[in-house]
């Protein structure tokens, strides 16, 4: 199959803040792009709303969240060399040219004790600011994007 006939990987992600202003940032287990938003692909006949919130469940271990509309789209394609990411899986390379994530802005309406992170897909959050965001986010395109959708919901 190539690159024509293949399609962008769907998936939706969490700007989740807190009340006192901070946003929850997640560590993949691994060693580039690995501090993110919390984040998935959809599953069959799902919106990318539901994937967001069903990401969030299963990530964070929690549903006390609350989102609103789609804020902006993060997209991009996967390497063109044969070393993709170790966390793009061999079904992925062979159906998908690269992802394309649905960015939702919410409000984290729990606490620290309900958080509970998926041990194979996350090894690490941190509350932080929007400053310490550039600090950990490496991809500079994913970055902006997040930047413009925390200044549009700065209060």
């Amino acid at each position: 199959m190539n690159n024509l006939s293949k399609e962008y990987r769907q998936g939706g992600a969490i700007i989740a803040q807190r009340a006192d202003g901070l946003y929850l940032l997640v560590r993949k287990p691994r060693a580039r792009h690995a501090w993110q938003f919390p984040q998935g692909g959809l599953e069959p006949n799902e919106t990318a709303k539901q994937a967001a919130l069903r990401e969030f469940w299963e990530e964070i271990g929690t549903d006390k969240v609350e989102i609103g509309e789609e804020q902006d789209i993060f997209k991009y394609d996967y390497p063109a060399n044969p070393h993709f990411p170790p966390h793009v899986s061999e079904e992925d390379k062979a159906k998908y040219v690269g992802q394309e994530i649905h960015i939702f802005y919410g409000r984290f309406l729990g606490e620290d004790a309900d958080i509970s992170l998926a041990p194979t897909e996350l090894v690490e959050y941190r509350w932080v600011n929007a400053a310490e965001i550039t600090e950990l986010v490496e991809d500079q395109t994913y970055l902006s994007i997040c930047q413009n959708i925390i200044q549009q919901h700065a209060s």
